[in-house]
Parts: C-alpha cells; sequence; structure tokens
C-alpha cells in the first residue's frame, strides 16, 4: 500500500486476506490513498473492519460477483458439474468437500 501511488485508490473483489485491511485504514487516513473500494474481508460478514469508520471507504457485501450474467453462468457450472459427475466424471470442478475447496 506504501508503495502506491499518492492519491491512489484501492479496490480489492479478490479475496479479503489480500489487503491489510488496518494498513488500508491507516493510508487513508493519512491522506496516502484517497479512497477504497471494498467488498471481501478476512473475516465475514464484516462486523469490525477498521474500514467502517473511514468516510473514503465504499464497503460492499461480497456481492461484487452479483451480476445477472454471473448468476447465469455459475448455475450453469453447477449444472454441467452434476450432469458430468452422473456421466462418470472422476474430478468435478468446483468440488466443495468438509466445507472447503478441493
Amino acid at each position: 500500500i506504501a508503495k502506491m501511488k499518492k492519491g491512489a485508490c484501492l479496490i480489492n473483489i479478490a479475496r479479503g486476506p489480500v489487503v491489510d485491511e488496518h494498513a488500508l485504514a491507516d493510508s487513508l487516513k493519512s491522506g496516502h490513498l484517497s479512497s477504497c473500494a471494498v467488498d471481501v474481508y478476512p473475516k465475514e460478514p464484516c462486523t469490525d473492519s477498521p474500514l467502517i469508520d473511514c468516510p473514503t471507504a465504499v464497503l460492499t457485501p461480497h456481492t461484487a460477483s452479483s451480476t445477472v450474467e454471473n448468476m447465469r453462468e455459475m448455475n450453469f457450472a453447477a449444472a454441467d458439474n452434476v450432469i458430468n459427475y452422473l456421466n462418470g466424471a472422476l474430478d468435478p470442478k468446483y468440488l466443495v468437500v468438509q466445507g472447503s475447496r478441493a
């Protein structure tokens, strides 16, 4: 974050732990970064993020992927996965095992 251009805006829609929330909040408060937009958090739901008190932070509840197109593609992928599994595929994509992705 410190190496980013002064006045830049950081956007995180990847994974929560990719960005240190405390360092990001400090950077916003010091004025190094102008703003941020965050849709993912190290711990969800986001209830105690240091970014909550930052007026130049836009925080959304992990909804960046919630588009009509993406939902349609996710449904197709799920259906294809079931069909492939029923047809004998031994390595279905997007397999969830014991609450985590395989």
